[in-house]
């Protein structure tokens, strides 16, 4: 783990290499972020790349949720370094499930769930597909990674459908109960 800020070291992805965990806060968390990844300039007030509502649905519905007195899971597909797992906790009083299929980010969601949000957050690294067993693979590109149609290799993670996702939730809440 890196010493400066706990961050597990991420495997090299293309376009990726040469980066080192920095801290940048995110909804007043501290979060460990690579160093090149695009949420440092796109949520800096002094960057000419600053998108000053690019979390303003996710906050909007939170809050909602928060005044309503909802209970439940929040599921993030596509995770990242937990950016979304930090509003949705700092907003709100969600669990929250934190599904990433990158091997370069997983370490990073994981390092920030540990250190901020590990009562209420819980990291699987899955692919989240429309159905079992569809074949996609992971293509790394501008601080996130997205599926593509053919399989890849840069990912290790398992495959999972949605409903598969449910099912495990439920009975994760089965057992806790």
């Amino acid at each position: 783990a890196d010493r400066q800020t706990g961050a597990a070291p991420a495997q090299a992805a293309p376009g990726f290499a040469g980066q080192r965990p920095v801290e940048f806060t995110i909804a007043n968390y501290p979060l460990t972020l690579p160093s090149g990844h695009p949420l440092i300039t796109v949520l800096d007030p002094g960057s000419p790349q600053h998108q000053p509502y690019r979390e303003a649905g996710l906050i909007r519905i939170v809050q909602a949720l928060a005044a309503l007195n909802r209970q439940g899971i929040a599921i993030d597909v596509g995770a990242n370094v937990g950016d979304s797992c930090a509003i949705i906790h700092r907003l709100g009083d969600l669990a929250i499930l934190c599904l990433e299929a990158s091997d370069f980010f997983f370490p990073y969601l994981q390092a920030n769930i540990g250190r901020h949000f590990d009562g209420r957050a819980a990291a699987r690294q899955a692919f989240v597909l429309p159905a079992p067993g569809s074949a996609a693979g992971l293509y790394h590109v501008a601080g996130t990674a997205r599926l593509v149609d053919q399989p890849g290799t840069e990912s290790s993670a398992a495959t999972l459908s949605m409903a598969q996702v449910l099912a495990w939730l439920d009975l994760r809440m089965r057992a806790a109960s």
